[in-house]
């Protein structure tokens, strides 16, 4: 008969395993479903604008370098998050969670911070899409 001991090493390695199963397993869709998230937010036709990063040059922008020092898009935030998504082990620990979380809602702030800092209040660029 197993000590008193050993069956309780057994049964915290069986409740470890669990745990990190479930973990992994609600990782995993919490990122999907922020993935999803995203993708819905950057195709929202409200959101259209803000896609693509601004092409300055083409739209005659010449002061916009001057005044935006970080252009961001919804696209480039996207691909962070995707890229923060690629780098994340499996399964992906709270702090890489937590940076890729993090990440995504800096830049998706910077994008539209940045529309709000370079157009006249009252444009529409001016006020943040509410899809």
């Amino acid at each position: 008969m197993p000590s008193s001991k050993s069956a309780s090493k057994s049964t915290s390695k069986s409740a470890s395993k669990k745990r990190r199963k479930v973990t992994q397993s609600v990782s995993r869709e919490y990122l999907a479903k922020v993935r999803a998230f995203m993708e819905e937010f950057h195709d929202h036709p409200k959101c259209a604008t803000f896609r693509e990063r601004v092409n300055w040059k083409k739209l005659g922008l010449d002061d916009y370098p001057e005044i935006i020092d970080t252009p961001m898009d919804l696209g480039l935030a996207r691909r962070t998050l995707d890229e923060c998504i690629a780098g994340v082990s499996s399964p992906p620990t709270h702090k890489q969670l937590e940076k890729a979380l993090l990440q995504m809602a800096k830049d998706v702030q910077l994008t539209f911070q940045n529309a709000i800092t370079y157009n006249e209040e009252g444009s529409s660029l001016h006020e943040v899409p509410a899809p």
